[in-house]
């Protein structure tokens, strides 16, 4: 299928396995080519956050194939193809999970989403891809999550992108124990207070429109939340397909998050991480921030770029920009690897 902007999107689904005895997830992924799409290009891994879904990335993803055209003829090609995921209980994922989620005894968590991730990289679907992950908040977790489950010499990433990571140092989290569980609680009481039904799909877009946090995103990502994130209900009404209940779950995934953070310290020197943050801070707070780049525990990162006029949801809030610095960052990747082979 062909999009409005001449993007290619082709849709898979695959199993992703559990614990013994548990029901096999299967999630949803979209893969974007456009014509200048070849295979001396690198291949990006999108990664949502929390309360989103694959689709979310589509307005930066045109975005960034915009600005491989718009390159010199002779030039090669920065970007291969983009793949974006859904969360096993996010998107259309969550469509095919229904009953297995009911049956699981364990919350979906970061690690779940990690599996999925090393599931389609090790995939013929990539074989011989150059891989660069790009994750936005859990999704970021989930990237760095992912680097544990290859062995330490043999991650297959060209390289890590971390868009306004939610990640935080266990120490550091338990320092500020009670400010973070007084902002959590504060998100996740706001979330279970939102409606997840609407007469309509007009309806909810004329709702959301006018309500933070959706009245700051970019227009066309509100469209596409109403448009992939509702479903429709036998009496014609819509309804979110990720419920409330199920993203406020990834708001308490403490423990992985805290491993997803040890993981910069473990890989950083075998795989280069970038840091992209939101110039506005509202949801993660300036400690868990630092505590992310924190040089005294390791966390040596490549390179740290800053979004203005965003805040957390940098990615629903300045897409073009955002796929401004990605393609910036993803030209010095590459020759960054050039250079290291001279």
């Amino acid at each position: 299928m062909m999009d409005s902007h001449g993007v290619a999107v082709r849709t898979i689904t695959y199993e992703v396995p559990q614990e013994a005895g548990g029901p096999t997830l299967k999630v949803v992924a979209n893969c974007y080519t456009d014509a200048n799409s070849n295979e001396r290009g690198l291949t990006l891994v999108l990664a949502h956050a929390t309360g989103t879904h694959k689709e979310h990335w589509e307005p930066m993803i045109q975005h960034l194939f915009k600005l491989q055209g718009n390159r010199d003829a002779n030039a090669s090609s920065v970007i291969r193809a983009i793949w974006a995921i859904d969360y096993p209980n996010h998107g259309d994922s969550v469509l095919l999970n229904e009953n297995a989620l009911k049956e699981r005894e364990k919350s979906i968590s970061v690690s779940d989403y990690a599996e999925a991730l090393v599931v389609l990289v090790k995939s013929e679907h990539l074989e011989g891809h150059r891989v660069v992950l790009v994750g936005h908040s859990a999704g970021a977790s989930a990237c760095m999550y992912s680097t544990k489950l290859f062995p330490k010499d043999k991650i297959p990433y060209y390289a890590i992108i971390v868009v306004e990571p939610a990640m935080i140092d266990r120490a550091i989290f338990e320092a500020n124990i009670k400010d973070r569980q007084r902002q959590i609680g504060f998100v996740t009481k706001a979330i279970a207070a939102q409606p997840s039904v609407w007469e309509s799909r007009k309806a909810a877009y004329d709702w959301l429109v006018k309500r933070s946090p959706w009245k700051t995103w970019d227009k066309r990502i509100v469209e596409l939340y109403v448009e992939h994130g509702l479903r429709e209900l036998s009496d014609g009404r819509a309804a979110l397909k990720c419920e409330r209940s199920e993203e406020i779950k990834g708001f308490t995934d403490f423990e992985n998050t805290f491993q997803a953070l040890d993981q910069i310290q473990a890989v950083c020197k075998q795989v280069p991480i970038h840091i992209v943050f939101g110039a506005v801070n509202d949801l993660v707070p300036r400690y868990s921030q630092e505590s992310v780049i924190d040089k005294t525990k390791g966390r040596y990162v490549a390179s740290i770029r800053t979004i203005p006029k965003a805040g957390h949801m940098v990615v629903q809030q300045q897409p073009d920009e955002l796929a401004n610095q990605l393609f910036s960052l993803l030209e010095d990747v590459l020759r960054d690897r050039k250079l290291s082979k001279l």
